[in-house]
């Protein structure tokens, strides 16, 4: 599966700008990537870490590893066949899938 540093960075934005925004109170960058970023939806692409913070107060990391195991998941559940489909019909919903899958492995929310 190949996907592109700008991909994720869509994917990821489009999570925190309204996908997860109905369990998850804060998502703050916790790692520092190496190089330059200008969004936080930009550190996951570069190797960095984001903590992200559900509606319970309980913290959970999310880095590019576990992104990428969670855009599989999605896939493989959610009857994609290729990246291309899910990115090119991606929204709010499925992002929110990527995001549940990569940190809990399973859906908690929706």
């Amino acid at each position: 599966m190949k996907i592109t540093n700008e991909q994720i960075n869509d994917l990821v934005v489009c999570a925190l700008e309204g996908g997860i925004n109905y369990w998850c109170n804060d998502a703050t960058v916790t790692t520092q990537p190496i190089g330059t970023y200008e969004y936080a939806s930009d550190v996951i692409s570069m190797d960095g870490i984001i903590t992200i913070t559900d509606d319970c107060g309980n913290k959970h990391e999310l880095n590019k590893e576990k992104f990428l195991k969670g855009i599989e998941k999605a896939m493989k559940n959610y009857d994609y066949e290729t990246f291309e489909e899910l990115f090119d019909n991606h929204d709010e919903e499925i992002t929110d899938v990527i995001i549940q899958y990569a940190i809990f492995d399973e859906i908690i929310y929706g």
